[in-house]
């Protein structure tokens, strides 16, 4: 596999260390966007919202800021997404309001009907 084609394949399901760094890098480019488009979604303080494809858990932090008394679930298929997303909300998860689950959308594991809100940002293309 050439150089070009490893590093194209980050961008889809990132993995070992570069792959933590692209996670961290993404949240912090993604930003501005994610919060932007969080004024125009109506999301209660009790809300239960799922971010599919959650990466590196940025949109799941500015979402438990806004839902203080609902719980923020963030589902990614990219184990080392995974470990970024916990670590950027290791404070929400010990304090319950936020979940991180390694899995796929083909295959979610939770009940019909559970949440309120379900997010997917900068993931459709993927």
């Amino acid at each position: 596999m050439s150089l070009t084609s490893k590093f194209l394949n980050q961008w889809r399901k990132p993995t070992g260390r570069l792959g933590r760094i692209l996670a961290a890098v993404l949240n912090a480019s993604h930003s501005k966007g994610t919060k932007w488009g969080l004024q125009h979604v109506p999301v209660e303080k009790d809300s239960m919202i799922l971010d599919v494809g959650c990466g590196g858990g940025g949109f799941v932090r500015e979402l438990a800021r806004v839902t203080i008394t609902g719980k923020v679930y963030g589902i990614d298929y990219s184990e080392d997404c995974v470990v970024v997303a916990r670590r950027t909300n290791r404070r929400e998860i010990r304090m319950g309001r936020v979940e991180i689950l390694h899995g796929s959308v083909s295959s979610l594991p939770f009940p019909d009907r559970m949440f309120d809100i379900v997010t997917a940002v900068n993931s459709h293309y993927y």
